[in-house]
């Protein structure tokens, strides 16, 4: 692949592996639901924590958008 560095998730099934770290996660999303924070940011942040944290499901999740369209490409 001329190089470049494939994503490698760090973690096989969170949910099995941190079940109260996923719970502490879901009580978060619960909060930031009445936050005030637009949706479109909070999908920005959980984008770029799946990609920080190699977690391809989480990336594959939150890179299209709700309706199950494909992702669109921002114009150059």
């Amino acid at each position: 692949m001329n190089g470049e560095k494939l994503m490698q998730a760090r973690m096989a099934n969170v949910y099995r592996l941190a079940d109260g770290g996923y719970q502490a996660m879901a009580a978060m999303e619960q909060f930031l639901q009445g936050s005030g924070v637009p949706q479109h940011i909070l999908e920005l942040v959980r984008l770029r924590t799946g990609q920080i944290n190699g977690c391809g499901t989480c990336v594959d999740l939150h890179s299209s958008p709700p309706d199950g369209s494909p992702a669109r490409q921002a114009k150059p």
